[in-house]
C-alpha cells in the first residue's frame, strides 16, 4: 500500500505515476499490491522514488545488452581509453576523462 500525505494514493495519482514510463505501471503496481506499507511525505517524493526504480530497470537491461563480462580482479580487462588497470587489478578512471562517459563507454563497448 503507498501512503501519500498520510493517505492512501487515489486512483487519479496512481495513473499520474504510470504515465512516467514503460515500467511505471509495474512498479506502481508492485508497491500498492504488497504487504508493506510505503510512506512518503508527498508526492514529489513518491515520484522520484518510481522514475529510479524504473531507470534503474532499464539500466538492468542496457547492461545486459552490452555485452559486459565480469571477472576478478587477476582477470580483470579495461578500455585504456577511459581507465588505467591497477595493480590489484582495479580501475582507475584517467584524469583526463569525464566520469559520464567513461560509465557510458562500458554500456556501448562491454566486451572490453
Amino acid at each position: 500500500m503507498i501512503i501519500v500525505e498520510q493517505q492512501p494514493l487515489t486512483a487519479e495519482a496512481s495513473q499520474q505515476l504510470a504515465g512516467l514510463g514503460p515500467y511505471a505501471p509495474s512498479i506502481v503496481q508492485s508497491l500498492t499490491d504488497g504487504y508493506n506499507q510505503f510512506f512518503y511525505p508527498g508526492f514529489q517524493q513518491l515520484s522520484f522514488e518510481v522514475k529510479l526504480r524504473q531507470e534503474t530497470i532499464q539500466a538492468a537491461y542496457d547492461l545486459a545488452r552490452s555485452q559486459v563480462s565480469f571477472a576478478t580482479f587477476y582477470h580483470s580487462e579495461c578500455n585504456g581509453m577511459y581507465w588505467s588497470l591497477t595493480n590489484d587489478g582495479g580501475f582507475e578512471l584517467r584524469p583526463d576523462v569525464r566520469p559520464s562517459e567513461a560509465i557510458r563507454d562500458i554500456f556501448v563497448h562491454g566486451e572490453y
